[in-house]
C-alpha cells in the first residue's frame, strides 16, 4: 500500500494538473491509493450523538479508473471482465473514443512495458537469484536502467527512414522521438550530465541540446 501510493504520488507531482485516466489490475491497493492522492475530503454531518465522525475522502469528479479483471482456467487466460470503479461507463467511453492508443479498457501497455522491464533487467524478474535484497538499491539500479533505456537504447519501432545518405534507417531512442533529444546519447554522456539549475517552478527541465 505505501508503495503504490508513493507511486500515484510521483505521477500527481510529474502531471501538469489534469488528473489523468487510470486502468490496473484487480488489486485494491490502486483504488486506496488513488483516492488517498486524488480524493477530496469530506466533513461528515455529526449527529450530535458520540464523538464527531472523521472526515472522510471521496474521488474528485474528474477522477476516472477502470479495473481489468483476467479469469484463468489452467493457467490460461479465459475470460477478461473490465468495470468502472471512479467515474461512469459513459464518461470512461468518452475518453476512450478520444484516445489515439486504445478504444478499449485494457491493461496490455503497462504489461508490455514491464515485460521489456524483465527482459533487460535482471532485477525485475521473478524466480532469481538476481532479485535486489534491499528495495533503495533496486530504486537506484532501476533508475539507472531507465535512463539507458529512454536515452541510450534504440527502438526498432521507433527508426526512421533517411531521406539523404548512404543508410536506409536511422535509429531514435524514445527521447528523440519526442523531440526532446537531437542525438542518440552514449552511456557516458547520460552518466556525466549535469542537471540545470535553471528550473521552473514545477521543477520542469528544459529540452536537453547537444
Amino acid at each position: 500500500m505505501e508503495s503504490a501510493i508513493s507511486l500515484v504520488q510521483q505521477v500527481k507531482n510529474r502531471s501538469d494538473g489534469i488528473i489523468p485516466f487510470f486502468t490496473s489490475d484487480e488489486r485494491s491497493d490502486f483504488t486506496t491509493a488513488l483516492l488517498e492522492v486524488y480524493g477530496e475530503e469530506v466533513v461528515q454531518k455529526y449527529k450530535g450523538r458520540g464523538r464527531p465522525p472523521k472526515p472522510i475522502k471521496i474521488p474528485s469528479s474528474e477522477l476516472k479508473y477502470a479495473r481489468v479483471k483476467k479469469h484463468r482456467k489452467k493457467g490460461r487466460i479465459v475470460k477478461v471482465d473490465t468495470n468502472v470503479v471512479f467515474g461512469t461507463e459513459d464518461e470512461v467511453n468518452k475518453i476512450l473514443e478520444k484516445s489515439s492508443v486504445s478504444n478499449h479498457i485494457n491493461t496490455a501497455y503497462v504489461e508490455r512495458q514491464n515485460l521489456n522491464y524483465r527482459q533487460s533487467n535482471a532485477r525485475c524478474q521473478r524466480k532469481t537469484q538476481k532479485f535486489s535484497k534491499i528495495q533503495e538499491m533496486f530504486i537506484l539500479q532501476l533508475w539507472i536502467y531507465l535512463g539507458y533505456y529512454h536515452f541510450v537504447r534504440p527502438h526498432w519501432g521507433l527508426r526512421t527512414k533517411c531521406l539523404e545518405g548512404p543508410r536506409r534507417w536511422k535509429q531514435r531512442t524514445p527521447l528523440m522521438a519526442a523531440s526532446v533529444l537531437d542525438h542518440q546519447w552514449t552511456i557516458m554522456e547520460m552518466i556525466t550530465y549535469v542537471v540545470p539549475k535553471n528550473q521552473d517552478k514545477n521543477g520542469e527541465i528544459n529540452k536537453l541540446g547537444t
